[in-house]
């Protein structure tokens, strides 16, 4: 919910209607923290970590609480704003997965779908590879940059 607020402080409302969006923001990430913080107190810590499947829920409590301060204070176009914010989706992408699985209709898509992705990782590793060598073609072109010169740039 809170990552489609990224551009919140360039809304163009005033500082007192931002701050209040992200407050309210900031609200959506008092469960998840709560409720892992609870998990920590009933299970012990050294339980609690020595479950992998735990960590990429405090990883996802982290950013998302570093989410909202980051675009407070440095703004939300700041490459560690937009780190903690592709962290967070990511993280809250595998989250959707794992509620998935408790519906019976949808469990055996989402274990699908997860071996899919391991079992294609090395192609998927190599086509992103290759996307990146081709896009810094165009980077090292200077195409659509106004400040290199040359035949390539836009006009």
């Amino acid at each position: 919910m809170y990552n489609y607020f990224v551009y919140i402080m360039n809304s163009g409302e005033s500082r007192e209607e931002q701050l209040f969006y992200v407050a309210l923001i900031g609200q959506g990430c008092i469960y998840p923290a709560a409720y892992n913080t609870i998990q920590i107190n009933q299970t012990g810590a050294k339980v609690y970590f020595s479950n992998p499947k735990n960590i990429p829920n405090i990883l996802f409590n982290f950013t998302s609480i570093l989410t909202l301060p980051s675009q407070i204070i440095l703004g939300p176009f700041h490459l560690m704003s937009k780190c903690l914010n592709i962290s967070t989706i990511l993280l809250a992408i595998n989250r959707t997965f794992n509620f998935l699985r408790i519906y019976e209709g949808l469990s055996p898509i989402v274990t699908m779908i997860k071996n899919v992705v391991w079992d294609l990782r090395i192609f998927i590793t190599i086509y992103f590879i290759l996307s990146i060598g081709f896009c810094l073609t165009f980077c090292i072109l200077g195409i659509g940059n106004l400040k290199v010169p040359g035949i390539f740039r836009d006009k």
